[in-house]
């Protein structure tokens, strides 16, 4: 499978090592470590993270701690 991984940069190695032993081709894109201060620009930030994303994968993975309290809800633009 082609995929691609948004995490929080806190996971950096953790994804780094799980990527190189996948059997899948995973794309990484990190947000940055203090970013759950802002919920809103987080939120933000990965919902065009997402829209950038082309069509080339077969699923887009969200990885994240639970530092936001917030319930967030992520769909591509033509489902919104």
């Amino acid at each position: 499978m082609k995929l691609k991984t948004i995490a929080c940069e806190v996971f950096y190695r953790e994804f780094c090592r799980a990527v190189a032993d996948s059997t899948n081709t995973v794309d990484l894109q990190f947000t940055a470590k203090n970013a759950h201060d802002e919920s809103d620009q987080l939120r933000q930030q990965i919902q065009t993270y997402i829209d950038e994303t082309e069509d080339k994968y077969d699923a887009i993975l969200l990885a994240t701690d639970y530092a936001a309290t917030e319930r967030w809800v992520f769909m591509p633009e033509e489902f919104r």
